[in-house]
């Protein structure tokens, strides 16, 4: 038998009424205690086992459905959050297999990025098993504030000037064409 526990706020306790039967109300100080009292309940009135009485808790709280909205809203952003450290693993994973076809070694490149060089070398033979330097051609795409597309290359471009590590710097070397550590010490 399915029932709906309804439940309201009256002062420190909850006011339970069971709708689908005639009758049947309890009270519990906590919300969890509730489907117990209520199977006890509905049994005593319908001699239907305590085991085959399953409840689903409606609880009316004031302020409630907004509270409800918030917790959605931070389960919804908990999963963006997630999808978006995927997939700043895998712009890290190519970074550093765009390192190793430079020419870069392990140490080279963990020094760059801030990363083990024992952790690059593991990120390099996983490359390196699945068939290149890079296992993920990253569609270099983001959402501003207002979730329009943005061109994140132009965003990593603008970055690279104020690059989180200043010691790591790097700049063009204009007589080699190419790039070099700058040391800030």
């Amino acid at each position: 038998m399915n029932v709906t526990a309804v439940c309201e706020r009256s002062g420190e306790w909850w006011a339970v009424s069971v709708p689908e039967v005639k009758g049947a109300h309890t009270q519990a100080r906590r919300l969890d205690q509730v489907p117990a009292l209520v199977r006890d309940a509905v049994n005593l009135l319908t001699d239907v086992p305590e085991e085959d009485i399953h409840v689903t808790i409606d609880a009316h709280v004031p302020g409630g459905r907004e509270a409800a909205m918030v917790w959605k809203l931070a389960e919804v952003l908990e999963e963006q959050s997630r999808e978006l450290q995927d997939e700043a693993a895998a712009a890290r994973r190519t970074a550093i297999g765009r390192y190793k076809a430079a020419g870069l070694s392990v140490r080279d490149i963990g020094e760059l990025t801030g990363v083990s060089f024992q952790r690059v070398s593991q990120i390099v033979a996983d490359l390196e098993r699945k068939g290149g330097a890079s296992d993920v051609d990253i569609a270099f795409r983001a959402l501003d504030t207002t979730g329009h597309p943005i061109d994140i290359v132009a965003e990593v471009r603008r970055t690279l000037a104020s690059f989180s590590r200043p010691e790591h710097r790097l700049i063009p070397d204009r007589a080699a064409e190419s790039t070099q550590r700058v040391d800030a010490r």
